[in-house]
């Protein structure tokens, strides 16, 4: 039987690197199929130009199965600073800046930095700037 092959290769590659930012177990699939693309392939180079990866790091995913199997292809704990909101406060401040302002007592329309600084201080007790809580408004948050 002939090969098939298709002319949307570089389309079909950005899908899939796109795709594979989404969750652990996502990142862990795009990992095993680098590993086994990589290793019975056109090699890692080649893999990590196709997957828009880093030479290097596709080396590393596969010396590391090789090494630890598919535990190595698993996200591990990262380092930095941990979150200053707990993850329920984070979820309820999601859900208050999903409605303006006025539907909590505040006279503004509009959310700002100064505002949910003020509202953490006097809602949840929490402390936060005003810089961060701008930083805070602009990240994208899932929906309620």
């Amino acid at each position: 039987m002939r090969r098939l092959q298709t002319t949307r290769v570089a389309e079909l590659a950005a899908l899939l690197a796109a795709t594979a930012t989404r969750t652990p177990e996502l990142r862990f699939m795009h990992r095993a199929h680098t590993v086994l693309l990589a290793s019975i392939g056109p090699g890692c180079y080649a893999v990590a130009r196709l997957f828009r990866e880093s030479p290097r790091t596709v080396e590393r995913w596969v010396r590391g199965f090789e090494a630890d199997g598919a535990e190595a292809l698993r996200d591990h704990p990262r380092g930095g600073r941990p979150r200053r909101l707990p993850p329920a406060v984070a979820a309820a401040v999601s859900r208050d800046l999903a409605a303006p302002p006025r539907r909590l007592g505040y006279a503004s329309p509009r959310w700002s930095g100064a505002l949910l600084s003020a509202h953490l201080a006097q809602v949840y007790g929490m402390r936060l700037g005003v810089r961060q809580c701008q930083r805070l408004l602009r990240s994208p948050r899932p929906a309620p």
